[in-house]
């Protein structure tokens, strides 16, 4: 029997060593106005005639900050770098701005970290619905991310309740974990594990989040995952305080 591993590991330890770090949410709810896009915002309606991730560079580092994860794609499925993969995307756009591109490279420039924000549910994509379609899908993306634009320290996933969810809605019922029929899901309908070893396979190191968003923050949805979200504040929902679960380390029976 293998001993499963106690504490972080090398790439775990460097990712925590980053410590502050930037946020940027960019992409057609800049223009739209929406904050969840439906996936129907035209592709030639991203339009940003005056982008300069270099400003957002040289602001990130006169804060101090050493890592910065952008929205590569969100719930919308509009991807800001041009996939071979999907029509929705930046090759569309005017300009065929190549978001990605201009964003890595401005960060590392200025010598700071970069990740990925990457949304499972995607609510433009044709093929949606078809688990092992869509899937295969995201491992196709990855593997553009993650060979064509150098170092990317982390990729960060969002959005897994609209298939993991029997009501696929964001909050959380602790309720589906005690019934086995209630439908939950725990990233099988991804095909998660050959999602997070795909991208290992490519970037050893890049570390994998599963946002377990505002729901119950802290928890741990599925396995395996190199990182976990814990928003530390007074989350109330159902008239309940929900606080951070802040257990150093969390072993499953896989390891």
């Amino acid at each position: 029997m293998n001993t499963p591993q106690i504490g972080p590991s090398p790439a775990q330890r460097a990712w925590m060593a980053l410590g502050y770090g930037l946020f940027i949410h960019f992409g057609p709810n800049t223009f739209s106005g929406q904050s969840w896009g439906d996936g129907t915002f035209p592709a030639a309606g991203f339009a940003p005639t005056s982008l300069d991730p270099s400003q957002w560079a040289e602001l990130a580092a006169q804060a101090g900050m050493r890592y910065a994860v952008l929205t590569a794609k969100h719930h919308d499925g509009f991807c800001l770098w041009p996939s071979r993969f999907t029509e929705y995307s930046v090759k569309h756009s005017p300009g065929q701005p190549d978001v990605v591109e201009m964003f890595v490279n401005a960060f590392h420039k200025a010598g700071i970290k970069v990740g990925l924000y990457y949304s499972l549910w995607d609510r433009n994509y044709p093929e949606y619905a078809n688990d092992a379609v869509y899937a295969a899908y995201m491992r196709e993306q990855m593997r553009e991310l993650l060979t064509q634009y150098g170092e990317i320290v982390e990729m960060w996933f969002d959005g897994g309740w609209d298939k993991d969810y029997p009501n696929a809605e964001w909050m959380f019922d602790p309720a589906w974990e005690q019934d086995p029929k209630s439908g939950l899901h725990h990233g099988e309908c991804w095909e998660w594990r050959a999602l997070y070893e795909t991208i290992h396979q490519i970037q050893p190191d890049c570390q994998v989040v599963r946002n377990s968003s505002s729901d119950w923050p802290g928890a741990v949805r599925y396995h395996p995952v190199d990182v976990r979200t814990s928003e530390h504040f007074h989350f109330i929902w159902e008239e309940q305080i929900r606080q951070p679960h802040i257990d150093p380390v969390f072993i499953n029976e896989a390891g």
